[in-house]
């Protein structure tokens, strides 16, 4: 589909990915379960002594979170060399951090949102 763009003349694409994380519920909003706690390790074989040994240092010393999550990025991180490749620029309007940041500012109450579906 991509080279067909090309052979069209297409030199951008704007697309729609990071559309769902920019409305995405917080864990406020909608509680889901959480990752786990360090006692849960002893409940996976796969993960040896000397791993054990150190969960209690993961969080040391690491860089804040991102603004756009890591499944984005990962699609961003996918998709965008195909384009490339083909001499399309991509452009995410919904991965774009101040757009981020305005959808978690929007006051929107889910109880009514849901008697409108």
């Amino acid at each position: 589909m991509t080279m067909a763009l090309a052979e069209q003349g297409a030199r951008t694409v704007v697309t729609g990915l990071c559309g769902d994380e920019t409305v995405a519920l917080s864990q406020a909003e909608y509680p889901h379960k959480a990752m786990g706690e360090l006692k849960d390790v002893a409940l996976l074989p796969w993960i040896g002594k000397r791993t054990r040994s150190a969960l209690e240092f993961t969080d040391d010393g690491i860089a804040p979170p991102a603004v756009v999550n890591s499944m984005s990025r990962l699609s961003l991180e996918a998709t965008a060399p195909v384009l490339l490749r083909e001499g399309i620029w991509p452009v995410h309007p919904f991965a774009d951090p101040g757009l981020i940041q305005l959808g978690e500012w929007l006051p929107i109450d889910w109880r009514e949102l849901k008697q409108l579906q």
